[in-house]
């Protein structure tokens, strides 16, 4: 019911150059042809992945497709009552970056709100301390911080006290785990901090967690092989458990 644009004011050949990535045999066709579409909202567990994009050199798509990745959720977490968690996990580069960094901050200032709770994990504490991005918009907002004991050295836990602004009590707590375990059991130490608490607590999961979050890929991969003539994981899983009782 409206006014045709004349072929004269429009950039068809542009618009078409712009459009083909995203066609059926494009580079990025699985964002816009899938044939069985995933439900992002329904579903009670979804992974993104995003080493995939970390090939895009388009810095303004791969802002765009983060975008879209944080969009998704936070539709999650606003229209669902039930308690969510979002954990990004090792993706540094996917959120480090000047586009993400007001949404991420208002995310962690507002998901409580909304029975969520949002978390990064990293192995590196220097991804952190390069990243003003992380500092500004989760750090100062995170009240609980977990820290694992990673054979540092002292200086390791000066500069981690530092980051996150500890005393020396709880530098010193840092330094304790797994220094004097029990060998009558099988459990690891962490150091936790809620508000202005603080303390190193023992860890211990089951057998079935062990095998089931296991990372190390030499290890789990007779696990692996197992699942494959079973059926499944659970299945495989169940099968070592049941031999080891």
């Amino acid at each position: 019911g409206g006014t045709p644009v004349p072929p004269a004011d429009f950039p068809t050949n542009r618009s078409l150059r712009a459009i083909d990535p995203y066609s059926s045999t494009g580079t990025f066709s699985f964002l816009l042809n899938d044939p069985d579409p995933k439900d992002l909202f329904e579903s009670r567990f979804t992974v993104f992945e995003v080493d995939r994009l970390s090939q895009v050199s388009d810095k303004v798509f791969y802002s765009l497709c983060i975008l879209c990745i944080l969009h998704a959720f936070d539709t999650k977490m606003r229209s669902s009552d039930a308690f969510k968690l979002m954990v990004i996990e090792e993706a540094w580069k996917a959120i480090a970056n000047e586009t993400m960094a007001p949404y991420l901050r208002g995310l962690w200032k507002t998901a409580r709100k909304f029975q969520t709770s949002a978390m990064v994990v990293t192995q590196q504490i220097s991804d952190i301390m390069s990243s003003e991005v992380i500092s500004d918009a989760i750090l100062k907002n995170s009240d609980v911080k977990f820290i694992l004991e990673k054979n540092g050295t002292a200086e390791d836990a000066d500069a981690i006290a530092t980051l996150f602004g500890l005393p020396s009590t709880d530098r010193d707590l840092i330094l304790s785990m797994n220094r004097s375990l029990n060998p009558a059991y099988r459990y690891r130490e962490v150091f936790i901090r809620w508000n202005d608490r603080s303390g190193v607590y023992a860890t211990e999961v089951s057998t079935e967690e062990a095998l089931a979050f296991e990372s190390d890929k030499v290890k789990k991969k007779p696990l692996y092989e197992l699942a494959r003539r079973l059926g499944s994981i659970r299945d495989a899983i169940d099968a070592v458990t049941s031999a080891g009782s």
